[in-house]
Parts: C-alpha cells; sequence; structure tokens
C-alpha cells in the first residue's frame, strides 16, 4: 500500500447470527455482512489476520464460521492468520456490558481446555494459519508495544484501556515511568525462574492477574496447570499441519508468521 500499511486485523465473535448478537451496531443491525465484505474487497490488498472471542456458550459454533469463510472465497492462500480467543471478564461493573455477563475469570477453567484445542485444530484441519507455539511474552513486556485511547492516553495493553490508573502517558507528554504500574518483574521470582515454561508465559497475562486480585496485579498468572494439559497436543498440531501458498506473494507460508506485535501470547 502507498501509505505502509501492511496489514489489519478483524475480529468475528462467531457465525452471523453470533456476531450480529455480540456485536451489533447502534441502531441494532448486524455488522457481520459488513465485514465480511470489507474482508473480501480489501485481503489481496493487504494481508487480513481474523480474531474472534468465544465463552463457553459460544465457542462450539466458531467452526461454522471458519466454514463460512471458505463459502465466501475467503480461503488460507487469502488471509493471514486465524486466532479463536475466551472472553475475559472485565473489572468492575462500569466495564461490563449490560446485556453480557458472561466470559472467564482465567485460563484454567475445563471448557477453555477443550475449546482452546478444538477450535486450533479446526483452524489448521482447514489449511489456515494460526500462531505457532514458540516463546512469546505478555505486551506489557514488549518495549514496542503500545495503545493510544480516543482521548490519546496510552497504555501498554488493549484490556486496560479506560482504567486510567494503568495509563503510562499521553500522546503529548510521551511515556512515563510503567514498571511498578504494570508489575513487569513479577516473574523474577525463583518458582518462575525454575519452570520449563518461563518461555512461554513470563509471568503470564497482567489483565488475568487483576481478575484474581481484585483489580490490582499482585501476582503472577501462573499457566503451569494450563499448558501440561494442552502443550503437547498443540506441539503435535504445529507437526502434523500443512503450508499454504500465500495468494499475493506466491510463498509457501506454513503455521505461523513469527511471534505477532497484535498477538504476542502466543497459542495459547
Amino acid at each position: 500500500m502507498p501509505l505502509g500499511l501492511q496489514s489489519a486485523k478483524i475480529t468475528l465473535d462467531g457465525p452471523e447470527p453470533v456476531h450480529d448478537r455480540y456485536r451489533p451496531f447502534k441502531s441494532g443491525a448486524g455488522s457481520f455482512g459488513i465485514l465480511i465484505r470489507n474482508i473480501k474487497e480489501t485481503c489481496d490488498l493487504v494481508s487480513i489476520h481474523i480474531g474472534g472471542n468465544y465463552d463457553q456458550e459460544s465457542w462450539p459454533r466458531f467452526v461454522s464460521l471458519l466454514d463460512r469463510l471458505q463459502a465466501e472465497g475467503l480461503t488460507p492462500d487469502r488471509l493471514g492468520v486465524v486466532k479463536f480467543d475466551p472472553i475475559l471478564k472485565p473489572v468492575g461493573q462500569k466495564h461490563l456490558l449490560a446485556r453480557y455477563h458472561g466470559g472467564c475469570m482465567g485460563g484454567h477453567e475445563p471448557w477453555i481446555l477443550e475449546a482452546s484445542v478444538v477450535l486450533r485444530q479446526a483452524i489448521l484441519d482447514r489449511g489456515y494459519r494460526t500462531l505457532r507455539v514458540q516463546p512469546a511474552m505478555c505486551a506489557i513486556e514488549n518495549n514496542d508495544s503500545l495503545v493510544v485511547d480516543v482521548d490519546g492516553r496510552l497504555y501498554k495493553c488493549p484490556a486496560f484501556v479506560g482504567r486510567e490508573a494503568y495509563a503510562i502517558g499521553d500522546v503529548s507528554s510521551g511515556v512515563k515511568d510503567y514498571r511498578e504500574t504494570y508489575r513487569l518483574d513479577l516473574w523474577k521470582n525463583d518458582t518462575c525462574r525454575a519452570c520449563e515454561y518461563l518461555p512461554l508465559c513470563y509471568g503470564g497475562c497482567r489483565y488475568m492477574s487483576t481478575l484474581a486480585g481484585n483489580g490490582v496485579i499482585d501476582a503472577v498468572q501462573c499457566r503451569k496447570s494450563y499448558l501440561d494439559a494442552v502443550l503437547e497436543t498443540l506441539v503435535k498440531q504445529d507437526l502434523t499441519s500443512a503450508p499454504v501458498r500465500h495468494a499475493r506473494s506466491g510463498r509457501r507460508i506454513h503455521g505461523s508468521p513469527g511471534r505477532s506485535r497484535k498477538s504476542p501470547c502466543g497459542p495459547c
């Protein structure tokens, strides 16, 4: 693109009826059809990544979303990474949609273990790319990760937007020291340093820490039990996934574009 735009991420929260229930326009009209049209018109110009957010009720229906993408001609060679993630419970009622009370409090709930493996396999079975198992870190640990809200305030992670206590400056004054605000060194303890999963975790998700800490980051979000349960399966999925050929470049592309700044937390 002349202005340097290389990629964009579009969120589809399930097949059309599910997505339109969660993401309607202010008028109440659904947004799914317009998003599909926009993706079809742009995916051959820039790399379009597909995201989606599921809960315990909606996750089984995401398989039909993948089939709808293929039926619309949005085949693996025309899209970038496809990755679905569980909805997190917002901290505090003011961040909670009045009509929605779902979401998860952490990565250890049994349905999340099932959903993460089943949906990832469904993505790979249809030839789409998704993030491979790889060393990763929380966006907060990434020096290059910044989020700007509508008022120009800066945050380290989209999950904290709107919570002014976690703002790290603004576009006028720049970035202030945020090491203590986000507890960057939480993982530098004997237990984490001795854990074989440290390169896949680095203390886990700081937002998840606030869910367990009543709105404050006061502990690591240990992912050991989750990785014990699913890591072997995820690695086997990567080893058996076939590469696809990208429509614009003609390159053979395996299951990941490398570390994604948009999704720094890897496949889990």
